[in-house]
């Protein structure tokens, strides 16, 4: 059962990836995204706060449901570093 609700995770993780991304690319900032994502290290747990705590000043820009989803995002090393690669990725098609 745990494998499947990681699988489950992933997947809900590789659909707003894909959404972000796309979002990224029509703002034309998706590669600095990834470099700035590089940059901050440690401090995007400080980001991952201040999501949260913006999520519903920004409301008007996304859902708070996504603002939740980015800090979630930043506050795991490994799937920050996953979403980089993504970003890297899609690039690249």
């Amino acid at each position: 059962m745990g494998i499947l609700c990681y699988t489950q995770t992933m997947q809900e993780d590789q659909t707003q990836w894909e959404r972000w991304s796309k979002f990224l690319e029509t703002k034309g900032v998706r590669e600095v995204t990834a470099i700035g994502l590089e940059a901050i290290g440690p401090l995007r747990v400080i980001a991952a706060q201040l999501c949260y705590a913006g999520a519903p000043i920004f409301s008007d820009l996304a859902p708070s449901t996504t603002w939740h989803a980015i800090a979630g995002m930043l506050e795991d090393r490994e799937k920050t570093h996953a979403f980089i690669s993504y970003l890297r990725e899609e690039s690249l098609k």
